[in-house]
């Protein structure tokens, strides 16, 4: 028997599929428990917690509730341990990071554990998703093909670092890959199985994140290429009448879930306090009769919300006197939009851009994507434009256009659909947003596998090629091991080398405190100068401080007289604050997000 014929017996294929997921998951682990929390994991924690307990919707709104409700899970189920922080004033004044602090660091479990609880879930997400991408993969392109992809997608840094933390990213990416799966099946073999399955994860993916909503033209696009390759054919009709069944699916499960998830909330607008100040607001301007001099958006507000015109009293009587089912979910999607609209901060390659960049998103995915995928990438592109160029060549549009694969048109609309979409946005901080896109992608990889090459040399050529690819996936991720958050490629430079292209969530989230406190301890040093990006409570770590000079209380090196450890995102702030500090070299790295430069005298 061949190693092919071995690699197919189920019981070898699954311990690759175990081993693999299972590599993925102990660097997960091993690593979590070297951080301390990023940024934004205690805000989504605590605000899960909220959800669950009390069925209140104020914290953290920008995002939808029911991964954060996931994550909060454990903490739930062992709240008779945990000190409730809803009787502190961080509670009552909707301080959704003081209410995070509260909640990790005044209980009576260490924040390490109640951390860590809320990461598992995540960690079993993207276990699930590795899952599926094997899974779709080799329904594909055969077993080699399933496992390419999975090797790929398990060994990839970014996967594995935000795989294990309390954010929305790789959640999403499940739900939004689910939701493409299943609608790519249904339209293949059109069974009511696939369709309620469809539906359900969309449902959920909205419920999850707010950019899932990028699912419903993603869905009518692929559906229009869907039945231009039924062209002239008699499943085209039939095919329109299933799909306006699929549409009301989707709306009845999205409306099921988003009751579930916000505990069957329905709300009058006008009982939120934070509508009743905008209409204040209004007044306000009105009155003062300073409304050329506010902003764009603040003069399409008041012209919108005039009770004198047909849209000012629709919408009056709707914030009025109509309840809105899962009013927390609306109000979380008009503040994400004005935070769009607003822009924020974002750092990219030395400059500062409050909008951002349309191309910083690819230049993120070039410069922290393993080599080895950015060339199979490659190879593939080459591969899809030589096949559309044959399939084209000699043959009409629609002719060609049908004889290209369902898959193929899927994933692509799937993948440009939302890069486009990542690209026009005005919010930069980080490649995680691009996420959703990575489990496409690692599918579509797997489609190398299924490439002949007549001659004999060729093959083993290609073989060896793929031999080293993989190997070098590997490589590069224990070489980074344990700090997968500050990866780069070697194209980049490696990590030494990241900050010049990115800061923030892309290599320094705060994640390093403990990692620090052991350097402090090892080096016997008692204490540090320091600026820190971060939410971890630096005190709890048993971290003493002393507060960084900026520009403005600078004066000499000599004056400082201790060792200074300064977070890299700090360092390259847009307002250079320590401008003064960039013109020396650290004389160390804590896990590449934490500089360190020594002035003791």
């Amino acid at each position: 028997m061949n190693f092919t014929g071995i690699i197919e017996r189920k019981f070898i294929l699954a311990m690759c599929v175990i081993l693999l997921i299972g590599f993925m998951l102990f660097l997960q682990v091993s690593s979590a428990l070297q951080e301390t929390q990023t940024i934004d994991e205690g805000v989504h924690l605590a605000a899960g917690f909220s959800y669950l307990m009390k069925n209140d919707f104020r914290m953290n709104p920008e995002h939808p509730p029911l991964l954060k409700e996931l994550a909060a899970l454990p903490l739930f189920i062992i709240k008779n341990k945990l000190q409730s922080p809803f009787s502190h004033y961080s509670w009552l004044t909707s301080n959704e990071w003081q209410f995070a602090r509260d909640l990790l660091y005044e209980n009576s479990l260490s924040p390490d554990v109640i951390l860590f609880l809320g990461r598992i879930p995540f960690m079993l997400l993207s276990a699930l998703l590795c899952v599926f991408v094997f899974k779709w993969s080799r329904e594909l392109f055969s077993t080699w093909g399933g496992l390419l992809s999975l090797t790929l997608f398990c060994l990839w840094p970014t996967i594995i670092a935000h795989g294990r933390y309390v954010t929305t990213d790789v959640g999403v990416g499940l739900l939004y890959f689910l939701t493409i799966y299943y609608f790519y099946k249904y339209l293949k073999y059109t069974s009511i199985r696939n369709m309620l399955f469809c539906a359900g994860f969309f449902a959920l993916a909205i419920s999850a994140k707010f950019s899932a909503l990028l699912l419903i033209p993603t869905i009518f696009i692929i559906y229009v290429l869907y039945l231009v390759r039924l062209y002239n054919s008699q499943l085209q009709k039939t095919s329109v009448k299933r799909f306006l069944w699929f549409l009301l699916a989707l709306v009845a499960f999205s409306f099921i879930a988003q009751q579930l998830t916000y505990g069957f909330e329905w709300k009058i607008p006008w009982q939120d306090p934070d509508v009743q100040n905008l209409y204040r607001i209004r007044e306000n301007i009105l009155s003062s009769g300073q409304f050329d001099q506010k902003g764009s958006l603040v003069q399409h507000l008041v012209t919108w919300s005039d009770p004198a015109k047909p849209l000012g009293k629709f919408l009056q009587t709707i914030g009025q006197k109509i309840p809105v089912p899962s009013y927390s979910y609306w109000k979380g999607f008009v503040i994400l939009m004005t935070h769009n609209y607003g822009g924020h901060m974002s750092y990219l390659m030395g400059n500062y851009s409050q909008y951002g960049w349309w191309y910083y998103f690819p230049i993120a995915f070039l410069v922290k994507t393993p080599l080895s995928i950015l060339a199979l990438t490659v190879f593939l592109i080459g591969i899809c434009l030589y096949g559309i160029y044959r399939r084209f060549r000699h043959n009409r549009f629609i002719l060609a256009f049908q004889k290209i694969p369902l898959y193929s048109i899927v994933i692509f609309v799937t993948i440009v659909l939302y890069l486009g979409f990542s690209m026009a946005s005005s919010i930069n901080i980080g490649e995680r947003h691009i996420i959703p896109l990575y489990p496409f992608l690692a599918v579509a990889l797997g489609a190398i596998t299924t490439v002949r090459i007549k001659k004999i040399r060729y093959k083993r050529i290609f073989s060896a090629f793929l031999t080293m690819t993989v190997a070098y996936s590997f490589v590069s991720v224990l070489c980074i091991s344990p700090d997968f958050l500050a990866y780069f490629n070697e194209f980049a430079g490696g990590p030494d080398n990241g900050p010049r292209y990115l800061v923030d969530s892309n290599i320094d989230w705060g994640q390093d405190v403990k990692k620090l406190k052991h350097y402090l301890t090892q080096t016997n040093t008692p204490y540090v100068c320091m600026s820190y990006f971060g939410q971890a409570k630096l005190d709890y770590y048993g971290i003493d401080y002393r507060y960084l000079p900026t520009n403005e209380t600078f004066t000499s090196t000599e004056s400082i007289d201790c060792l200074v450890a300064i977070s890299v995102t700090s360092l390259l702030s847009s307002d250079g604050s320590y401008e003064w500090l960039r013109h020396f070299n650290p004389t160390n790295k804590i896990g590449y997000s934490i500089y360190l430069y020594d002035f003791r005298n």
